[in-house]
């Protein structure tokens, strides 16, 4: 077994029971000790397991599941304030919009509450119930609730997603890699987002200055797929210029 499809492995099952152990993965990866316990090491360094004796234990902050949508909505309140009031400001009247289902995004379609030249498209069951009787139109996806995340799943959300065009993609990320990776932390989101992207006109990535430099356990895409990335605080020179190679229109406080 490769590295990467090791590393893939190992993460799925950090993501499923929550632990490994390093004698368990050996004998099923059919390599030494040593080499699992290397492989660990690299996911202390990307924050998503914590090592033990004798193994390692999935992070809570990087488990999806754990972290519940009212939890991670009164996380990092002011910086999403601050990225939802910039996000507001570059949408104009008229267009269509696909939102996914993370709190700062809310946040934005919370400020463009009062347009009622605005169609949003969404699985978030939180932006259909709150925002149905305001000027906005709504397009639900439908699909499966899934209650941790409050948002629309399964087959039903992706074909709807895949059945539209849309001017702007509004989506949020777990994890910012420094080699222009994009990534989240559940797998059956992720591919809706992956979809929005694909079917959207302009991008528009959420992501405060926490998620800069991160990983997390899947892959969404790269900057290269994304437009503007909107976030809290202005980067260091090194980030910016990497949004820069990648033609990527960085708004921040003080630059929007």
């Amino acid at each position: 077994m490769g590295q990467k499809q090791r590393m893939d492995m190992i993460r799925k099952r950090l993501m499923r029971d929550k632990k490994v152990v390093v004698g368990e993965l050996s004998r099923e990866c059919g390599v030494t000790e040593e080499t699992i316990r290397r492989d660990l090491d690299r996911l202390v360094a990307e924050g998503i397991a914590a090592r033990t004796y004798g193994g390692a234990v999935l992070r809570i902050e990087d488990d999806s599941e754990s972290v519940d949508y009212v939890r991670r909505s009164r996380t990092h309140t002011e910086e999403k304030e601050k990225i939802a009031s910039l996000a507001a400001d570059l949408i104009p009247d008229g267009v269509s919009i696909a939102a996914d289902s993370s709190t700062t995004v809310f946040e934005v379609i919370q400020k463009l509450r009062d347009r009622e030249k605005i169609t949003v498209l969404t699985y978030s069951a939180r932006i259909i119930r709150e925002h149905f009787e305001t000027g906005m139109t709504i397009i639900a996806t439908g699909g499966s609730l899934d209650r941790n995340t409050c948002s629309m799943q399964g087959a039903i959300a992706k074909k709807t997603l895949g059945s539209y065009n849309t001017d702007i993609a509004l989506i949020s990320c777990k994890a910012l890699g420094t080699d222009g990776s994009i990534y989240d932390s559940h797998e059956e989101e992720n591919e809706l987002k992956k979809i929005m992207i694909e079917r959207s006109a302009r991008v528009f990535l959420l992501a405060d200055h926490f998620k800069f430099g991160k990983t997390a356990f899947a892959r969404m895409g790269s900057l290269e797929e994304i437009d503007a990335v909107i976030t809290d605080e202005e980067p260091s020179a090194r980030w910016k210029g990497l949004l820069d190679r990648h033609h990527v229109q960085l708004i921040c406080p003080g630059q929007a």
